[in-house]
């Protein structure tokens, strides 16, 4: 019995790693989108599962565009032929909106049947995003995506699993990091040292009853 809750622990510290790892990656993704607005994606989601092109049913047109699935979260964008995104909408995964499957041929699009095709549906608000894809695998892999989001929600809420400001904090300490040393050629090194010093810097913190923030010294010594 003990070995087993030792090997969940284990699990959980090794998951929420890997997530806390993956932070950097979801803030550039938020900075390569133009007109950002609203709450930043962290405020919301910590894990990217799933993104690719779908297309969406707008006031009778169909439009092409670029989604991203997170946790709690799902946005799309307009992408342009020098692949710019231009954030277009972005919808919370929770209890108001549920994402409902269609069968082929149930409706029509310019009066003919759409296939591969789902719904999101807004009970409260009385809206419905209608969304389909070319072809069954990418409706299917689609699908099975929004399962695996609402899995990993229900699952973080059991282990009280919570991505911190500080977790944040650190993620944008490293992004900036990274960005000083991108033409350098040399960010793996960089990524090292910069958990490496935050590591060391929050526990001089602690030491000193200070909160758990990077000092500017950390910062300028290994992005200099």
């Amino acid at each position: 019995m003990a070995l087993e809750v030792m090997k969940g622990v284990t699990a959980n510290i090794n998951e929420k790693k890997r997530r806390i790892d993956n932070l950097p990656a979801i803030l550039d993704l938020q900075h390569s989108i133009d007109n950002w607005t609203g709450g930043d994606i962290l405020d919301t989601a910590t894990t990217l599962l799933q993104s690719g092109k779908l297309y969406k049913i707008s006031k009778g047109h169909s439009q092409e565009r670029k989604f991203y699935l997170f946790d709690n979260l799902l946005v799309y964008c307009k992408e342009d032929a020098l692949r710019t995104l231009k954030l277009k909408g972005r919808i919370t995964l929770n209890g108001e909106n549920i994402v409902q499957d269609i069968d082929d041929d149930q409706l029509y699009y310019n009066n003919i049947p759409l296939k591969n095709a789902w719904k999101i549906i807004n009970h409260v608000k009385d809206k419905e995003y209608i969304i389909y894809t070319k072809d069954a695998k990418t409706k299917r892999d689609w699908l099975n995506g929004f399962n695996r989001e609402r899995e990993m929600v229900e699952r973080d809420e059991l282990d009280n699993f919570r991505i911190t400001a500080c977790d944040i904090e650190d993620a944008q300490f490293l992004r900036d990091v990274n960005k000083k040393r991108k033409k350098k050629g040399n960010t793996a090194r960089t990524r090292s040292l910069g958990l490496e010093l935050i590591q060391k810097s929050r526990s001089l913190g602690k030491e000193k009853g200070r909160p758990e923030i990077v000092s500017s010294e950390v910062f300028h010594s290994i992005a200099n």
